[in-house]
């Protein structure tokens, strides 16, 4: 994925991974975990994922040829990718990368515009229509920023 986050840390000396495309895939260790996401095309799937702890992810895409459609963009775990679910109200699009801000608040951007969500995925309010292709928080710190295209970079107000 262009945003660099399709590959997480779990833990100090573990990491997992999604692929996106004809087939979407979550990997930990030697297990392939199949996504509940839109597929089968090339311009399909996953393309970031967001982890809180061991256990509780989200992951974003859908279809950036339909940045539009809301169609499978955003599936949630809370037990390591055991099971799936989708937000009671998904993101506003395609979405190519995902951040947790705290446990409760994640941010996710595409190139149709940037959401918040303050429960955990759940629900997704648009907060700009601008595109952008990365979303990352600062190691240390509350900064949020953004970049997109044609070196367009925000700070996301808290």
């Amino acid at each position: 994925a262009s945003s660099g986050t399709n590959v997480r840390k779990l833990a100090k000396d573990e990491a997992c991974f999604i692929t996106g495309g004809t087939r979407s895939r979550l990997f930990i260790r030697d297990q392939k975990i199949d996504l509940p996401i839109l597929q089968g095309k090339e311009s399909t799937g996953a393309n970031s994922i967001a982890v809180w702890d061991k256990k509780t992810f989200a992951i974003v895409g859908g279809d950036f040829t339909n940045a539009t459609s809301t169609e499978k963009n955003c599936v949630l775990s809370k037990d390591a990718g055991k099971t799936f679910f989708a937000p009671s109200t998904p993101p506003f699009g395609y979405r190519s990368c995902v951040e947790y801000i705290s446990k409760s608040k994640l941010i996710t951007c595409g190139i149709t515009g940037v959401d918040v969500s303050e429960n955990g995925g759940m629900n997704w309010i648009n907060i700009s229509t601008t595109g952008f292709h990365v979303v990352r928080k600062a190691k240390k710190g509350k900064a949020v920023f953004l970049a997109g295209s044609r070196g367009r970079i925000a700070k996301l107000l808290q």
